[in-house]
């Protein structure tokens, strides 16, 4: 069984994804509240559209748009919050997140690619007593 790892500060957002024997720098939104249990299932993706696939290698906005007005792109997109449109995509920057997992590109497509299965989140610890410069929001992912 595969295990994915995601550490964030708290109050900066910033961190690492650990997948697969990979360690990728990361950004969330400061102060989000990351849910305790999650499921993430590319299994079920067979045979449905692919805006309605966990995995979409573009995935386009349906809360923001860019500059021009469009959907904003969200390439290399694994849903992670479904229900919260929250996801695990590429960004050019890891700062600015309004709840998703940024990566960077080329990392973004290499976790894209590996990821696969069914990936159970099982532990959400927080700690303020950490300094500011600190991980301290842990979020495990269990692939089975």
């Amino acid at each position: 069984m595969s295990k994915a790892t995601i550490k964030l500060n708290k109050e900066t957002g910033l961190g690492t994804l650990e997948y697969n024997g990979e360690t990728y720098q990361c950004g969330g939104m400061p102060g989000f509240n990351y849910p305790k249990d999650t499921t993430i299932d590319t299994t079920q993706d067979e045979g449905k559209p692919d805006h309605a696939k966990v995995k979409q290698e573009m995935h386009l906005s349906g809360e923001f748009v860019d500059q021009n007005g469009n959907p904003f792109p969200m390439p290399y997109s694994v849903s992670w919050i479904g229900y919260k449109g929250v996801f695990i995509h590429e960004m050019a920057q890891l700062e600015g997140s309004h709840g998703c997992i940024h990566l960077l590109p080329g990392d973004a497509k290499k976790f894209y690619d590996s990821f696969n299965g069914k990936v159970k989140q099982h532990t959400f610890i927080i700690s303020t007593s950490i300094p500011n410069n600190s991980r301290i929001n842990n979020i495990n992912l269990q692939l089975t």
